[in-house]
């Protein structure tokens, strides 16, 4: 019974949400619903994420009129082959992701960018929606264009329009306060609808959707020419980035809120499916929204049989009703989908963030301003990026820790109050991965430490706090020792089986220093260095220089 409510609640929202997608996608209306029931279906039979619904959506199909706009008239015959294309493509992005298994692609997005990423789909959205609220004629491609065209033709306002909008952001909840059960938005679109025609409201200038155009749909050949395959790939790679980082979100997220697993694989391979099946019916590619999985689980559906009675309900109006909802109030249209997108956003981790720490939080509302500002498209490539940067500075210096022994023989960083220094015998741990940008860093610094404490004989290097280390790590781990030896000091190594004894292994540490001195804790080391007749051998000599390179 959830499943069949949930179903009809989210066909219903789709019908005006996908036709109002398709026209800013620059794509004939019925192609939007016709993407919503192809993907709908087959995606069905693939995703893992049981509420995740996968339709056309407002925030890929910018770039989509951004991409094909430039080389054919939106709407023509050659922009709508153009868009089949496109899609193709995208699926078949999708498919090499998950069947390569390179899911890991979308954790390029970490979870502060993340969260400031889907707040500013959602702002983009909501400013989207402003003018249709308010009655007021829409205009502006950018979300600040749109913006300052609300802001500049507030004397231009329908009051009838705003009014009907506002009732419609304020029932929306109430129906959801009084009973979670009840479809809310299912309601507020029914009630808005019939007051409309029962009241003659258009005569007043309210703008509705008005009838669609029904029938079967119209079946494209793609072009898979040099120029347009020259054309369309660029655009495909953008869409493919950003529903893979959108789709991933959307799908842990609201496995999060409904306590449930889900496999990014298979929803990978369901959007995929979903696009080409997009393509079949001569629509344009499609993605999950975060805005109707948001409606999916709060109406209940325990399955994606859900999706599935979404996508009939769709198919029924684009064959048999197309004026079912002629007179639905965009006012009320734009009232629901700003408060799905309200939803996106994630409050209660936007909050863990800025506890957590200012360069988190700045993370978060850096990826913010450059989606909302600079658009999705190069928003999710600037967020890429910072999550790379971040994580590159971050590891470019990682922890250095003296440790220091209690009476026990356990061993603890030197600030523990129990942790008492050696005396002539030094213990070093680095915390982090031994690579390429901090290897000589490390260096220097044991160097530097060793000039301040001129009455050090022995030096134990604890490697498992290591858990990577690249060529230049592990061959600047060699040079440490040759350094140490030729200061005269006694060497040793504690090291632990996994990917960082591998590499010292395979940089053949041992040439530098004797399996003998290489130990599996930090006391057996240092148990041995204090005996009267331990020597680690080491024998000064040249190396090659260090390479400036992993």
């Amino acid at each position: 019974m959830r499943d069949l409510l949930a179903g009809v609640t989210i066909g219903a929202i789709a019908i005006p949400g996908q036709i109002a997608v398709a026209k800013v996608a620059g794509m004939p209306p019925t192609t939007g619903l016709w993407a919503c029931v192809a993907a709908g279906i087959f995606a069905a039979l693939f995703v893992a994420n049981r509420v995740l619904w996968i339709g056309s959506d407002s925030t890929t199909s910018p770039l989509i009129f951004a991409g094909l706009s430039v080389v054919a008239v939106p709407g023509s015959e050659q922009y709508v082959r153009l868009a089949v294309t496109l899609a193709i493509c995208v699926g078949a992005i999708f498919v090499v992701v998950a069947i390569a298994k390179m899911q890991w692609i979308a954790d390029l997005l970490s979870r502060p960018v993340t969260i400031g990423f889907m707040a500013g789909v959602a702002t983009i959205i909501v400013v989207g929606q402003l003018a249709g609220l308010l009655g007021i004629p829409a205009a502006g491609k950018s979300t600040l264009e749109k913006l300052w065209n609300v802001l500049s033709n507030l004397d231009k306002i329908n009051w009838l329009a705003a009014l009907i909008g506002v009732v419609s952001l304020v029932a929306l909840p109430l129906f959801t306060r009084l009973n979670r059960k009840l479809p809310g938005a299912l309601l507020v679109m029914t009630l808005a609808t019939l007051a409309t025609a029962l009241l003659s409201l258009t005569r007043y200038g309210l703008e509705v959707l008005g009838p669609l155009q029904t029938g079967a749909p119209h079946w494209v050949w793609p072009d898979f020419s040099f120029d347009a395959i020259r054309v369309v790939l660029p655009t495909a790679l953008a869409i493919a980035l950003i529903a893979i980082a959108q789709t991933a979100a959307t799908s842990r997220s609201s496995a999060d809120a409904g306590g449930f697993t889900t496999s990014l694989r298979a929803d990978f391979t369901g959007v995929g499916v979903a696009n080409l099946a997009s393509a079949g019916v001569g629509a344009y590619s499609v993605d999950a929204s975060p805005g109707a999985t948001v409606v999916m689980q709060s109406s209940g559906t325990k399955s994606q049989l859900g999706s599935v009675i979404g996508a009939v309900c769709v198919l029924v109006v684009v064959l048999f009703a197309g004026g079912l909802l002629a007179d639905l109030p965009t006012a009320t249209l734009a009232a629901i989908m700003i408060l799905l997108s309200v939803r996106i956003v994630n409050v209660k981790e936007l909050r863990r963030i800025r506890s957590y720490s200012k360069p988190a939080l700045a993370l978060t509302i850096v990826t913010f301003g450059a989606v909302v500002i600079l658009g999705v498209e190069l928003g999710v490539l600037i967020a890429v990026a910072l999550a790379l940067v971040n994580r590159g500075v971050k590891t470019s210096r990682p922890e250095i820790i003296e440790l220091g022994r209690r009476p026990d023989g356990h061993w603890l960083p030197i600030a523990e109050s129990s942790a008492e220094p050696t005396g002539e015998i030094v213990v070093f741990r680095l915390n982090g991965p031994l690579w390429f940008a901090n290897a000589s860093w490390f260096h220097d610094e044991i160097k530097l430490h060793l000039d301040q404490t001129p009455d050090v004989t022995g030096v134990i290097i604890d490697t498992t706090g290591i858990d990577d280390i690249d060529y230049t790590g592990a061959s600047v781990m060699a040079d440490i020792v040759v350094m140490l030896g030729t200061r005269g000091l006694q060497v040793a190594m504690t090291h632990i089986p996994g990917q960082a004894d591998d590499s010292l292994e395979r940089i053949r540490i041992t040439q530098e220093l004797p399996e003998r001195c290489l130990f599996a804790s930090t006391e057996d080391a240092y148990q041995a260095m204090i005996k009267p007749d331990y020597s680690s051998a080491i024998k000064p000599r040249v190396r090659e220089d260090r390479q400036a390179g992993g």
